[in-house]
């Protein structure tokens, strides 16, 4: 098989394929950056604090590390648990920027606050995404309630820092409850004012909607909810694209890698199996893409053995 036909399909998953950059000299983080755009159109030039993602190199260049994201199992997953900057560095480092970056005084950079707020929408989607599929009702019930007059379905995810507050979230819950059946004045206790927690709300009125769901059951509203922002944060990123190295065939690439990630998320909620295989090695049981044969860790243990190996056989010469 031609190389370049190897080379693409390591890029490609199913129809679906993604051709991403890493600059090779890694990552840095800067405290401010003044955005080139403002430079050149006149306004304001103060600087705009960070912490930034900098690239050291130009990921565009023609020497810059180019893979296929697609190709990398529960990559996504892998995100959706980063949590200081210096775990946003190592995972950059090793994958490139979300969307591309933007050109500043210093480089190439991202903000690290915008990969924070993908992170906690990844997380969140995750975590919603795994207690349906595992149909953990007790997990969803603080989140999703029903009204019965009108009918109705509330579906209200609370936060505390980055992650889902259940406690809080029930503490609302029980409150808009009681509001509904006159019980307290809202403004008493101000439950209408805005929460001192980040809220998602997204509730269902529509009786198309709510007309196949079980009144009060919490898996089909939040099924809904999952799918309904997964396909938002890729409406517009994937594309039809016909190939003229592969015969004109008609595949769907993703423009970036923050887009991928979502594409992976998709492929799991849609039962579509990922092209990955277990790792080579004895009693490991990680998930590697195909056109690898250890994961990172068998394969770091592996030279370290190699390395030990190779000392003990010419330790006389070293000490020589």
């Amino acid at each position: 098989m031609p190389s370049e036909m190897m080379w693409f399909n390591d890029l490609a998953d199913g129809r679906f394929y993604c051709d991403w950059r890493r600059p090779p000299a890694g990552f840095r983080l800067e405290d401010s950056a003044v955005r080139l755009g403002n430079l050149i159109e006149g306004s304001s030039i103060e600087p705009v604090r960070g912490p930034w993602l900098v690239a050291n190199s130009d990921p565009t260049r023609q020497f810059s590390y180019r893979y296929g994201p697609l190709g990398a199992p529960d990559l996504f997953r892998q995100f959706a648990l980063l949590e200081s900057e210096q775990d946003i560095l190592r995972f950059a480092s090793r994958y490139g920027f979300l969307t591309g970056g933007e050109f500043v005084t210093i480089g190439r950079a991202e903000r690290i606050r915008d990969w924070h707020s993908q992170i906690r929408e990844m997380r969140y989607l995750v975590n919603v995404w795994d207690w349906v599929k595992s149909k953990d009702r007790h997990a969803l019930e603080p989140f999703i309630w029903w009204q019965d007059e009108p009918r109705m379905v509330f579906r209200r995810f609370v936060f505390e820092g980055d992650n889902l507050a259940a406690r809080v979230a029930m503490r609302q819950k029980s409150r808009f409850r009681a509001i509904q059946l006159g019980r307290i004045d809202p403004e008493e206790i101000g439950v209408m004012s805005p929460a001192p927690h980040p809220v998602v709300n997204d509730p269902v009125t529509d009786p198309l909607v709510l007309a196949p769901w079980r009144y009060g059951d919490v898996l089909d509203p939040a099924f809904d909810f999952v799918c309904i922002r997964v396909n938002k944060h890729l409406k517009g990123h994937v594309s039809p694209r016909v190939l003229p190295r592969r015969n004109g065939m008609l595949y769907l690439q993703v423009d970036c890698l923050l887009s991928a990630l979502w594409l992976q998320l998709q492929f799991e909620i849609s039962g579509i199996p990922t092209k990955a295989k277990q790792c080579g090695a004895p009693e490991c049981t990680a998930r590697i893409p195909l056109s690898r044969r250890l994961c990172d860790q068998c394969r770091s243990e592996r030279r370290k053995a190699t390395r030990r190996k190779t000392w003990h056989k010419n330790k006389d010469v070293y000490r020589s």
